[in-house]
């Protein structure tokens, strides 16, 4: 496969994550939990590649990494689409978090989740024993 057609396709199934999130919500497939956290994880994945768009070979002279092959649209929207990446992601472990825990792990009280808390809570005892 040509490096081209990679980055071709890594942002269209990236592009893809957002709208596929947005037809779930709409159509009442997903809550506004699920809808906030994915936002939430594209966040967190901003926090890691907006500045590691700042580190490459755009603003450096030594960059902490440099493309091999060329990249057929602006370094930043390969970086800007891989957030939607990790919401993505994010999401799947989430998923995994409600398949495999014991609930309530994942409940709303009060319109703020207390996943974080319990999660959390649960972790500590793990590492524990």
């Amino acid at each position: 496969m040509s490096p081209q057609l990679f980055y071709w396709i890594d942002l269209g199934i990236a592009i893809s994550i957002p709208v596929l999130f947005i037809i779930l919500f709409t159509s009442g497939k997903i809550g506004k939990f699920s809808w906030v956290m994915f936002w939430v994880g594209c966040a967190i994945g901003a926090l890691w590649e907006l500045p590691f768009y700042f580190i490459g070979p755009v603003f450096l002279a030594d960059p902490l990494y440099i493309i091999n092959a060329p990249i057929p649209y602006p370094l930043f929207v390969l970086h800007l689409v891989h957030c939607f990446w990790d919401g993505g992601i994010f999401m799947i472990g989430l998923l995994l978090v409600r398949k495999l825990c014991r609930h309530p792990i994942l409940r709303a009280s009060g319109g703020r989740s207390s996943w974080c808390c319990s999660y959390g809570v649960r972790c500590r005892s793990l590492l524990s024993n």
